[in-house]
């Protein structure tokens, strides 16, 4: 008896599974790309223009997919996503600057004009203003300074009128002894 044969399916070719990619719309464009680049590391710069090269390489078909991943030891999706910023960024240099500020700003391109930077600074002076009057309170209430502080407050209640009309002298007499400072009592000795 002799097997039937069965014909075997024939060969498929391989099919995408999603639509491939039409660039019907551009990606979102960078702002503000020079401050950015002054505010970047050296190393930073050399790494984004041998990224930029090759970029450029792989666009104009020099090098292909494989070196291009191979010369940035990049994956294929990460080498897609820099090709796209590149794009964008190239674009958005391309365009006209516009004169105005746009929402979200420029970043700050001298270090001491950074909002941040200044925010800590002012925190920073707060804290050491409040120390330092801490310690002034401290050196207030020492012993050889509290007489003083006592005086002190003594003159100028002394100074305050106390009435919003300026009191007058009756005589040149009073007026002369009325400037004069009162020496604080002496404490009383115990023995």
């Amino acid at each position: 008896m002799t097997e039937p044969t069965i014909p075997s399916p024939p060969e498929r070719k391989p099919t995408r599974r999603f639509r491939k990619r039409t660039f019907k719309r551009l990606p979102p464009p960078a702002l503000a790309v020079k401050p950015l680049w002054e505010a970047a590391s050296e190393e930073d710069k050399k790494r984004a223009h041998r990224q930029g090269t090759t970029i450029l390489q792989l666009w104009l078909g020099k090098v292909t997919k494989q070196q291009a991943m191979a010369e940035l030891e990049l994956p294929s999706l990460r080498l897609w996503q820099l090709s796209q910023q590149a794009l964008s960024g190239m674009l958005a240099g391309l365009l006209k600057q516009p004169r105005t500020r746009v929402k979200g700003g420029a970043m700050p391109t001298l270090p001491e004009d950074d909002p941040r930077i200044l925010r800590k600074k002012i925190a920073a002076l707060e804290k050491e203003l409040a120390t330092v009057n801490r310690i002034n309170e401290v050196l207030r209430m020492l012993p050889g300074n509290r007489e003083k502080v006592v005086s002190r407050t003594e003159e100028t209640k002394a100074k305050r009128p106390t009435s919003k009309r300026t009191q007058k002298h009756s005589s040149p007499r009073v007026a002369a002894t009325a400037d004069r400072q009162l020496a604080a009592p002496a404490p009383p000795q115990v023995g």
